[in-house]
């Protein structure tokens, strides 16, 4: 397998031509939601909200596991760098029995969702909507899984060209199937969020396929013995299992805080749950493609501390940092500068009075949101080095702190203190960078160095 030269490795090149695929690959799924969000808005600001709310939950009730199957890219990367290529895809493999496992879980824990939108105080026009949303996101959450233990096989390995070409043409037909489903085109009658979410899942279909086939290819079949890997493998299980669930925990208590806020500002008032639906569209928009240079930083510093090459490992970790804070200053400037018409974007062709009334307060929210990404991109560097070299317990405690003080300081400042939401907001994302920022003091500690993830 062909190795970087010892000047080029862990240097920004390096680093770009791992990351840049993987930021415009998220991008592209970002794309993709905001689309559907903007499509959804022409229909009315409570089809919007819904889509925002069902997507979320459906998301974080996903994502236990989506944490565990994203932690083989780390494993993936580490027996690159450890020359146990043979074991690649044997990884990937027990990913997707994991998903198989967990399939059922996710369908009979689906009704306690319904449960949370009803508990929320949103409106009964949004709750109908977003129900239906989340429910069929739900039944077809195996095909989002089992794509993204194959992106993870990919990432592994440093090829995310592949994965970008998925990704967009997942947004692509996702795009298009949504416009003419949502709207009534081609024959087919309107179908409004109904078509939203089939839409998502059959880009998602689309997007698995491509990667199947591109696994399947012989290039990949020689390097990465395919057929040798179709089997159970305990002690991988084990192994993806003890280093994944910290993962698989963070992200599932980090999105049911993310949910909660998302609740919390719907229920403040309709005009509210507006103004914030407008501005965590953008800031998905913006923040989304931050992990892909994490993602990045994941693959390249697993890779180097499997072949325990710790100065590369480190100078990976540095150029991620280069490469995160030129693009979060680009996106920083543009939502502080640009937030009227960014707001704009969603502008309705009905129920114009409910928009009229939240722009002030989405304008105010998006200005905010200029500093937190900026702050946040860093701390996602240092964290996505931890994990690549297998440290995810302190960094999932760290993590899940951050976002949970924010949620109960949200939850104060809008219920007892009565301040204004963006304001709340503002001051939760200080709580955030200020807890969020141990992760860097633990990276500066250097007990990654000593662990090793790459299966014996």
């Amino acid at each position: 397998m062909t190795q970087p030269k010892q000047h080029t490795a862990g240097g920004i090149r390096e680093m770009i031509a791992i990351a840049l695929p993987m930021m415009i690959s998220n991008a592209s799924e970002t794309i993709m939601t905001v689309t559907d969000r903007y499509f959804l808005s022409q229909l009315s600001p409570e089809h919007m909200a819904a889509a925002m709310g069902g997507g979320v939950l459906a998301f974080t009730m996903m994502c236990f596991f989506i944490g565990i199957l994203g932690y083989s890219t780390a494993m993936v990367a580490q027996n690159v760098g450890a020359n146990k290529s043979e074991l690649c895809f044997k990884v990937t493999f027990q990913a997707i029995i994991i998903t198989f496992l967990a399939y059922p879980l996710l369908i009979f824990i689906a009704p306690l969702g319904i449960l949370i939108f009803k508990s929320s105080g949103i409106s009964p026009v949004q709750l109908t909507q977003q129900s239906i949303y989340f429910n069929i996101l739900m039944y077809g959450s195996v095909i989002a899984l089992i794509r993204i233990a194959l992106s993870n096989f990919f990432s592994g390995l440093g090829k995310t060209k592949i994965i970008m070409l998925s990704s967009f043409i997942t947004m692509m037909v996702n795009v298009l199937v949504n416009y003419i489903l949502i709207f009534g085109h081609l024959g087919f009658k309107p179908m409004g969020i109904k078509g939203a979410a089939y839409g998502t899942l059959i880009g998602s279909a689309t997007g698995m396929s491509i990667l199947i086939i591109a696994i399947l290819r012989s290039k990949y079949a020689k390097d990465y013995p395919i057929a040798n890997a179709l089997n159970f493998d305990k002690k991988i299980i084990k192994k993806l299992l003890k280093f994944g669930y910290p993962a698989g925990i963070e992200l599932f208590l980090n999105l049911l805080g993310f949910s909660t806020m998302v609740l919390l500002l719907h229920g403040h008032s309709r005009v509210t749950a507006t103004a914030a639906t407008i501005m965590f569209n953008w800031q998905m928009l913006a923040f989304v493609p931050l992990f892909g240079v994490e993602i990045s930083v994941i693959s390249l510093v697993g890779r180097y501390v499997g072949a325990k090459q710790y100065d590369i490992a480190h100078k990976s970790t540095l150029s991620g940092l280069k490469m995160i804070i030129s693009y979060s200053t680009f996106v920083a400037i543009c939502l502080a500068v640009f937030p009227v018409q960014l707001a704009e974007v969603f502008h309705p062709n009905h129920n114009e009075e409910l928009f009229i009334q939240s722009l002030p307060m989405a304008i105010s929210f998006l200005r905010i949101v200029s500093l937190f990404i900026f702050c946040q991109s860093i701390i996602f560097v240092f964290t996505g080095a931890l994990r690549g070299a297998g440290d995810t317990f302190w960094p999932m405690v760290i993590s899940v702190s951050a976002h949970w003080s924010a949620t109960l300081g949200l939850y104060i400042f809008l219920k007892y203190d009565n301040i204004s939401p963006p304001l709340a907001w503002g001051l939760l994302e200080i709580i955030f960078f200020l807890v969020g920022s141990l992760n860097i003091l633990r990276y500066k500690k250097g007990k990654w160095k000593q662990i090793n993830i790459a299966v014996d």
